[in-house]
């Protein structure tokens, strides 16, 4: 399974870049192979270094930060047929994609599958997704939406020859993972898995959800979605 990793590897994310890449060679029951797309002129020398002497790893480079572009990139690069995203402050717990591809084979129609997971913030840990939310989104995904996004970027397992390059070439640059589950709930056939599977940090050192510019450009993404 292919995971995409996009990442500005600035240096003060190397410690949560290596801990990310490490969760996803800790992966059970199956191959997880990183495609980290090093994106950005903030990348570190030897982090980019480190990364290229890695035989573990398939490496991008793209000179301009764009994230969007940087998933889209590394979806280009999947020879697999089921891939995942993992952000670089993230975590995969060590049965999550075994869980996932388990529920993605046992249904051939099946799409993508979403797992819940722990939200990080600071010391507190808070399931993402609670069994009465769960059931809503069961019940009807995309109306689900109207109270929040419920696809992490850390959460999905999609099939390849579903969810193609050209699905995010018209992704908007914020509200990504929103976008996506839109895309999703319309297109495509969903499975949802209630058992943990991964931890998304909130709040991470040079967080791009923090910044002025994803306040601002939330008003285009949204009229895009």
């Amino acid at each position: 399974i292919a995971i995409i990793v996009a990442t500005a590897a600035r240096r003060e994310r190397a410690q949560p870049l290596w801990r990310a890449l490490d969760s996803i060679r800790r992966q059970q029951g199956v191959r997880a192979v990183p495609i980290v797309v090093a994106n950005g002129p903030a990348r570190d020398p030897e982090i980019v270094s480190t990364l290229a002497a890695d035989r573990s790893i398939r490496l991008l480079s793209l000179d301009k930060g764009d994230y969007p572009r940087a998933l889209r990139v590394g979806r280009a690069c999947v020879d697999t047929e089921w891939f995942s995203q993992l952000d670089d402050d993230d975590l995969l717990l060590p049965d999550a994609l075994f869980t996932r591809w388990t529920a993605g084979v046992a249904d051939p129609q099946c799409d993508a599958v979403i797992s819940n997971g722990w939200s990080c913030h600071g010391d507190d840990n808070t399931l993402r997704l609670s069994p009465s939310r769960l059931q809503e989104i069961r019940d009807d995904p995309l109306r689900a939406l109207r109270a929040g996004n419920w696809l992490s970027s850390c959460a999905g397992l999609f099939r390849a020859a579903s969810i193609t390059e050209e699905v995010f070439a018209d992704m908007p640059k914020y509200l990504e993972w929103t976008y996506l589950a839109c895309y999703l709930s319309l297109r495509c056939r969903l499975r949802f898995v209630d058992a943990p599977s991964y931890i998304c940090h909130a709040g991470s050192v040079a967080s791009l959800s923090g910044s002025d510019a994803y306040l601002i450009g939330q008003a285009s993404a949204i009229a895009a979605i």
